[in-house]
C-alpha cells in the first residue's frame, strides 16, 4: 500500500488502518512507522467492496490527518491506491508580513492563515480541513478597524471563509488614512479546533508633504481650513495666500495683498471667507474662497496685528502687538472687524499682544510677549491678569486655546513650555518634560483624538500633549523633513492634521 499525499506534517511517523468489509465488522491494524511520502502497510482485507480509513498520527498519537475510502479489493493481487489525507486542524493563528505601515499610503499587507495540526505544523496542500472528529473545518475571517477619531480603513481583500490549505491569498488592503491599528480575528464552526489567534496591523504616524513653485520663497506661517474644503497658508515671506486642496494642489495668491505686509496668522471667517493679519502693513485681509483680497486698516489704533480668531459675535477678534513686534510701534491693542470692515479697537495692559481666544462666555483671553501672563478681558474691558508659574516664561506665547479637557492652553515660541490654565483654580501649569530643548513651540491645535498637537519651529518636529501633560515627539522618521522648520497647523477636512514647512516651502499632512 502507498500513500500519495498532498498533506505530509513533518512529524507525521505512524499510519494505520481500518479495514471494515460490507456487511461486516471494522479491524484495525497496528500502526506502521511513515516518515516519507511513501509508505508500505500491509493488512488483510476481504475481497470485495471495503471501508478503508488511514488514520497518520505521531508517537504521542496525536492525529494529524485522516482519509476514508471504499476499495473494491482483487483478489490474488496487488491493490495500489492513491490517496490525499485531509488535515486535522488543532489550531489556527493569524499572521501578516508585515504588522506596522505607515499611515497616510495606501497599500496591501499578505495575511497568512496558519491552520495547524496537533504537533504546531503548518498545514499546506490541497486536502480539505477536518477537526479530530472527520468532521468539515471552516474557518472564517472578520477584521475591526480602530480609528482612535481617524477615518482609516484596512478591508480584507480574498477569501475570508476558508475549508483548506491552499486557496487564494488574502490580503488586508489599507486606504491610507488615519487608522490607529485593525484587528483581524479567526472563528472556526468546529469545537473541537479551540486554539484561534488573530492579528494586528498597525499604522505609525507618518508625514506627507506638498510643495511646488508656487510656494517657494512663501516663508508660511499660518494655516487654516476654509469653508471650501482646501487649506489656506499666509506667505509671511512673500505676502501670498496659498490655497493647497487636500490631494496637494496649490494655488498661490497675491494680487491685492499690500507688498512685504508678511501675512501671518489665518483663520476661517464666520462670513464664509478667510481672514489674515498683516504684520508689517499693520492691516487686516480678508480673502474669498475664489481668491479676491480686501484690506482694511481704517480704525486701527495700534500697529502689527498678529494673533487672529474668529468670536461667537459674529466678528473677528484681533490683537495689535504694537512695538514688541518686528514692524510694530506704540503700545498693545484688541480690537474686532466686522464681516463689512468695521474696525473697533481698545489697548489692553500688557506688553506685546499675541495670542488671542474669544470664548463662548464673552470673556477674551490674551497671551503677551515678555510680560509673563496672560490676561482675562471681559467685554466691558475689566482685564483681569494671571502669572506664569516660571520666570522664563512668556517671551514669545502665541495661541490659546480650549483644550478638550476645558482647560485653557498656550506655550512659548521662544522655547520648550506648554501651558495648561485651570478656570477655576487660576493657576497656570508649565510642562516641559519630552519636548526638545529650545523646540521653539510654534502653534497649537486641538486634536480629533482628543489630545493637543503642536510644531516645533527650529526642530522641524510635531508634537503630541495629552491633557495629563505626557509628551510625544515625532521627527524624520516619522516622515518629516530633517530640515524642516513646522509653523502653522491644523485639522484637515480629511480627519488628518495639515502643517506647514516654512524651510522648505510646503504644506503637509500627518496621518495619525
Amino acid at each position: 500500500m502507498y500513500r500519495h499525499l498532498q498533506y505530509i506534517s513533518s512529524a507525521n511517523t505512524l499510519i494505520a488502518i481500518t479495514v471494515t468489509p460490507l456487511g461486516g465488522s471494522p479491524t484495525t491494524y497496528p500502526a506502521t512507522a511513515c516518515t516519507s511520502t511513501s509508505c508500505t502497510i500491509s493488512f488483510t482485507a476481504t475481497p470485495g467492496p471495503n471501508t478503508l480509513t488511514f488514520t497518520l498520527t505521531d508517537n504521542s498519537s496525536n492525529v494529524l490527518s485522516t482519509f476514508s475510502t471504499t476499495a473494491i479489493i482483487q483478489p490474488a493481487s496487488i491493490n495500489t491506491l492513491q490517496f490525499t489525507a485531509n488535515p486535522v486542524v488543532s489550531s489556527v493563528a493569524l499572521q501578516l508580513a508585515t504588522s506596522n505601515i505607515n499611515a497616510g499610503t495606501a497599500g496591501k499587507v499578505l495575511l497568512a492563515v496558519n491552520a495547524m495540526d496537533a504537533d504546531g505544523q503548518i498545514i499546506v496542500g490541497n486536502g480539505s480541513y477536518i477537526d479530530v472528529n472527520g468532521n468539515p473545518v471552516a474557518l472564517t475571517l472578520d477584521i475591526t478597524n480602530y480609528q482612535n477619531g481617524g477615518k482609516g480603513t484596512a478591508v480584507i481583500q480574498g477569501p475570508s471563509y476558508i475549508t483548506a490549505p491552499g486557496q487564494s491569498a488574502t490580503y488586508l488592503r489599507y486606504d491610507g488614512n488615519w487608522l490607529d491599528h485593525a484587528t483581524v480575528s479567526v472563528t472556526s464552526n468546529s469545537s473541537a479546533v479551540t486554539s484561534l489567534s488573530g492579528t494586528t496591523l498597525t499604522t505609525t504616524p507618518h508625514a506627507i508633504e506638498y510643495t511646488s513653485s508656487a510656494l517657494s520663497g512663501s516663508g508660511l506661517h499660518g494655516l487654516a481650513l476654509g469653508p471650501d474644503g482646501n487649506l489656506w497658508a499666509a506667505g509671511y515671506s512673500n505676502s501670498s495666500i496659498d490655497r493647497v486642496t487636500p490631494s496637494g494642489s496649490i494655488t498661490k495668491f497675491t494680487s491685492g495683498i499690500t507688498s512685504s505686509s508678511s501675512p501671518n496668522a489665518i483663520i476661517a471667517g464666520p462670513d464664509g471667507n478667510l481672514w489674515f493679519t498683516e504684520q508689517t502693513s499693520s492691516k487686516i485681509g480678508k480673502i474669498s474662497t475664489s481668491g479676491t483680497v480686501t484690506e482694511y486698516s481704517t480704525g486701527l489704533s495700534g500697529s502689527a496685528p498678529i494673533g487672529i480668531v474668529s468670536g461667537p459675535d459674529g466678528k473677528v477678534w484681533f490683537t495689535e502687538c504694537g512695538n514688541g513686534c518686528y514692524g510694530g510701534t506704540g503700545g498693545s491693542y484688541v480690537g474686532n472687524i466686522s464681516s463689512t470692515g468695521q474696525i473697533s479697537d481698545f489697548a489692553v495692559n500688557g506688553s506685546s499682544a499675541r495670542g488671542i481666544l474669544v470664548t463662548p462666555d464673552k470673556n477674551i483671553w490674551v497671551t503677551y510677549s515678555f510680560s509673563h501672563y496672560l490676561s482675562q478681558i471681559a467685554y466691558n474691558q475689566i482685564e483681569t491678569d494671571y502669572s506664569y508659574a516660571d520666570s522664563y516664561s512668556g517671551n514669545y506665547p502665541d495661541t490659546i486655546l480650549v483644550g478638550n479637557d476645558g482647560n485653557l492652553w498656550t506655550m512659548d515660541e521662544d522655547g520648550r513650555y506648554i501651558y495648561r490654565f485651570t478656570p477655576g483654580t487660576n493657576t497656570i501649569t508649565p510642562f516641559t518634560s519630552g519636548i526638545t530643548t529650545n523646540a521653539n513651540i510654534s502653534k497649537l491645535v486641538n486634536g480629533p483624538d482628543g489630545n493637543i498637537w503642536f510644531t516645533e519651529r527650529t526642530t522641524g518636529y510635531i508634537g503630541r500633549i495629552t491633557t495629563s501633560g505626557t509628551v510625544t515627539e515625532y521627527d524624520s522618521a516619522n516622515g518629516l523633513s530633517s530640515t524642516g522648520s513646522t509653523i502653522g497647523i491644523t485639522l484637515g477636512p480629511d480627519g488628518n492634521l495639515w502643517f506647514v514647512d516654512t524651510n522648505n516651502n510646503a504644506v503637509g499632512k500627518f496621518v495619525l
